[in-house]
């Protein structure tokens, strides 16, 4: 075999590993998307606060569930939204997600337009959990069914 050809095998053998290692990496990068709707992820919460702040902080969740509130912040030009949660009972109202939406963001005119009662699904960071409701980050509106 001349020099010529195992060179050319040879580059295509590296190019051929370079692109299976891209992959593999592109593949590891993908944030794995729960899918829970506000009434499960929220019912979890009042059964143990601890276990669910541990088991979602940090990851990417797709709720799907009801506008509670959709409100223009006190200060500042941000806007609100909650998602409505489960009956705490004792007519303590509902448990809620929380989340925001800056004028800058994409969906920041999408929040706007939801109203009470309205079905939406967002997907955003579990931040924070307190009490009988959780904050989401970096939210954005998947659908509006």
């Amino acid at each position: 075999m001349s020099a010529l050809v195992r060179l050319c095998l040879f580059s295509v053998f590296l190019t051929a590993f370079a692109l299976a290692a891209s992959e593999d990496a592109a593949g590891q990068d993908k944030k794995e998307v729960i899918k829970i709707t506000a009434e499960e992820i929220t019912k979890e919460l009042l059964k143990d606060d601890d276990a669910t702040f541990k088991k979602y902080l940090g990851k990417t969740v797709e709720i799907s569930g009801e506008v509670l509130d959709s409100f223009k912040h006190a200060k500042g030009p941000g806007w609100g939204l909650d998602l409505k949660g489960v009956d705490r009972g004792g007519g303590k109202g509902f448990s809620y997600i929380r989340m925001s939406f800056k004028p800058d963001t994409a969906d920041f005119k999408k929040a706007q337009k939801l109203t009470k009662g309205k079905k939406v699904v967002v997907r955003g960071e579990f931040e924070f959990s307190f009490g009988s409701s959780i904050l989401l980050k970096d939210v954005t509106i998947v659908s509006t069914p």
